[in-house]
């Protein structure tokens, strides 16, 4: 084994074990992946809620544009902060259609 920690795994504080010699560290592996909720917490940032999506998605059916439905979004789930950018909406609503296309699919 190593004797080098994995450097996300010093940034985010993690316990985990160094990798077998050679073989890298598999951050897509599900029990070792860094960061998530818990990283997202660390670096300040609001993770989204399963209604403030939902809130989104309805608001740009309704043709809102993405500056518009984060100000809401802000007002009305963070007092106001500015939490939500056009640029997180615009994610939101690209991860949400690839998984209607993908539902569609199936």
């Amino acid at each position: 084994y190593h004797t080098l920690k994995c450097v996300v795994c010093e940034f985010f504080g993690c316990s985990r074990t160094p990798c077998p010699e050679g073989q890298g560290f598999n951050v897509r592996d599900i029990n070792s992946r860094h960061g998530g909720l818990a990283g997202a917490r660390k670096k300040g940032q609001v993770p989204w809620i399963d209604e403030e999506k939902r809130l989104a998605c309805e608001l740009k059916r309704d043709e809102y544009n993405s500056r518009e439905i984060a100000q809401s979004l802000n007002g009305y789930y963070h007092k106001g902060e500015e939490v939500r950018t056009a640029d997180s909406i615009r994610g939101v609503m690209y991860k949400s259609r690839k998984l209607e296309d993908k539902a569609r699919s199936s």
